[in-house]
């Protein structure tokens, strides 16, 4: 790829004309420099160099340099950009794949009070599956980003939230179902089919607000779950049983499953006469007493 033709691409990338894939750098060969419109009234001068990026803000003549990049096996990065906190002001961003599908990321959040731009980091208020942001995703109709990455041959995905204060936390996080028991009562986890989670949601203090089991991080709606033959609920894993009992056939949501993935938490919605129920059911063949 010839250095013309790199910096098209980003010229392209930056103004909206193409997938942000911009700049490639890292090579050989001088230095590549473009202009992006932070807002209305802002512009920056980029210029793109081996191993990090030189920023000029205008007006006001606002120079900076930033060091930190994502790099893959090479040292090679690509420049893009996108509105990453929802704050209406175009942010900073390199990216690299680092082995063959895991695209890791840097940002640069600009801040319109000091006219710079600041790195972002990883909160760490609750635990994640991808150290780093890795395919970071805006999604501006839901003020959530999301970062995913391959281990071995399963994807992950962790969601983000910022604070009306614009601190960056950790909003959801995902634990995959191991249990083929449990993901074939699902039918879930076949090669057309994702592999069903359970999701937990979390305040910026780490706080877990709720969980349910599913498939896709951005809609938070618990899968059902046909019981196949009557099974007691109880309070808590091999806790007291409450005075229900689901039948076969019942659909239920199911909302957790427990870390040794013998027990479910589900929830029923019964009829007029009897309010929803919340409880946890053993798995049929995993040992634990119904």
């Amino acid at each position: 790829m010839t250095s013309c033709y790199r910096l098209a691409v980003a010229i392209l990338a930056l103004c909206g004309c193409a997938p942000a894939m911009a700049q490639e750098a890292g090579d050989d060969g001088p230095e590549s420099r473009f202009v992006m419109d932070i807002d209305a009234s802002t512009r920056a001068d980029i210029v793109v160099g081996e191993h990090n990026l030189r920023v000029t803000v205008h007006p006001g003549e606002v120079v900076q340099v930033l060091d930190e990049t994502a790099s893959d096996e090479e040292g090679r990065f690509h420049v893009g950009r996108d509105d990453f906190n929802f704050d209406g002001h175009v942010d900073l961003s390199t990216w690299a794949v680092v082995g063959q599908v895991n695209q890791s990321v840097v940002v640069y959040l600009y801040d319109p009070a000091d006219r710079r731009f600041h790195i972002l980091r990883t909160p760490d208020n609750a635990p994640v599956n991808c150290e780093g942001f890795w395919d970071l995703t805006p999604h501006a109709e839901l003020r959530l980003l999301t970062s995913s990455c391959r281990g071995g041959p399963m994807w992950f995905t962790d969601v983000y939230r910022f604070t009306p204060q614009g601190e960056l936390y950790v909003y959801r996080s995902q634990r995959r179902i191991m249990s083929p028991l449990i993901t074939g009562m699902l039918e879930f986890g076949t090669d057309d089919v994702p592999i069903a989670s359970v999701w937990t949601t979390y305040d910026g203090a780490g706080n877990a607000l709720d969980t349910w089991v599913g498939t896709d991080p951005l809609r938070p709606v618990p899968l059902m779950l046909t019981m196949a033959e009557p099974l007691g609920i109880r309070d808590m894993p091999g806790g007291f049983l409450l005075p229900v009992q689901l039948a076969a056939g019942e659909q239920v949501e199911v909302l957790d499953v427990s870390q040794e993935e013998n027990w479910m938490k589900v929830r029923i919605a019964g009829p007029a006469k009897r309010p929803a129920i919340t409880g946890w059911v053993a798995v049929p063949g995993e040992g634990a007493s119904p």
